[in-house]
């Protein structure tokens, strides 16, 4: 059904032709000047993000529209089919069927078609969130309807039902006795009653004199013994001390005779070593000197070979 802007128009353009003419020329002029303002927001940079996205949705939506004219010319020309055509096949490409216009069998399958792809386009994060959620819920569930070991269900109920107090059928038996309409027993129970009262008070006087006397001596004992330890530790310490002192003097004692054997050691060992390099020194000479001599023996014993030597 056509708009009520469109409706005029028509009504217009069957009615009087000139102002119908005028309309449009003044559509034309405004759809100019729009154009020319956004030409010149574009050159000097003007646009915003949002504006930028909207601009480019617009251009891409023109491009597809003037593909789809295309391949429909070409198609009625020369008959080609359309679905071998390479139009994107969008939501307003014209290959496709609107959702209104499909069968409810068609739809159901568009639907999860739909759902499946908007699955797979969601974060990692997001899938973890709603995998996690999930099982909550349905241990929710199972927990909620799961029977309890005695074989009941558990309750749903956000509040537990509160138990009732019991009082003993003792205490019920001897208020249905006080409340007899005898004034014998009343009498009886009162003075019965001032008794029991007044044997309570003095027991309790009794055990609180008891106790304070109890008291008294744990104090006692408490402080002898406070007093014993103290002089046990006191004790302890002095030993621990004089046992502290008589071992730092024998480990004293002990390190310098280390120290003297120590030097002891080290001096035998400077003798020893001086005396092998003395006879190291000595058995050097000794060596040379027999060196020296061998020396001079060959060369004698080959001069005088050489000089008796004729040829021939």
């Amino acid at each position: 059904m056509l708009s009520k802007s469109a409706q005029w128009k028509r009504k217009v353009k069957a009615e009087d032709p000139e102002k119908y003419a005028q309309i449009l020329d003044e559509v034309r002029q405004y759809s100019q000047r729009r154009r020319d303002e956004l030409k010149r927001r574009i050159a000097e940079g003007l646009l915003t993000s949002e504006e930028e996205k909207q601009y480019e949705a617009k251009k891409k939506l023109v491009r597809e529209r003037a593909l789809a004219r295309y391949w429909k010319s070409k198609a009625e020309k020369g008959n080609v089919s359309k679905v071998n055509s390479p139009v994107l096949q969008t939501k307003k490409s014209p290959g496709r069927k609107r959702p209104r216009d499909m069968t409810p069998d068609e739809r159901r399958e568009y639907n999860a078609m739909m759902r499946r792809k908007q699955r797979d386009a969601r974060s990692s994060q997001k899938k973890t969130a709603e995998k996690l959620k999930r099982r909550r819920q349905y241990k929710e569930r199972k927990e909620a309807t799961s029977p309890t070991k005695k074989g009941r269900r558990k309750e749903t109920t956000p509040t537990m039902k509160q138990k009732r107090k019991r009082t003993s059928t003792k205490k019920t038996k001897r208020i249905e006795k006080i409340s007899v309409d005898k004034p014998g027993k009343k009498k009886a129970m009162s003075t019965n009653e001032a008794e029991r009262e007044e044997a309570m008070s003095t027991k309790e006087s009794g055990k609180k004199e008891v106790m304070s006397l109890n008291e008294t001596e744990e104090e006692k004992a408490m402080s002898r013994k406070e007093i014993e330890r103290k002089e046990a530790m006191s004790t302890n310490e002095m030993e621990r001390q004089k046992t502290m002192s008589s071992n730092e003097t024998e480990k004293k004692e002990t390190m310098k005779t280390e120290k003297s054997e120590r030097k002891e050691g080290t001096m035998t060992k400077k003798a020893k070593i001086g005396e092998a390099v003395q006879i190291k020194k000595l058995n050097r000479k000794s060596k040379e000197k027999i060196i020296v001599k061998l020396s001079k023996v060959f060369f004698f014993y080959f001069y005088f070979l050489i000089s008796s030597y004729q040829p021939g």
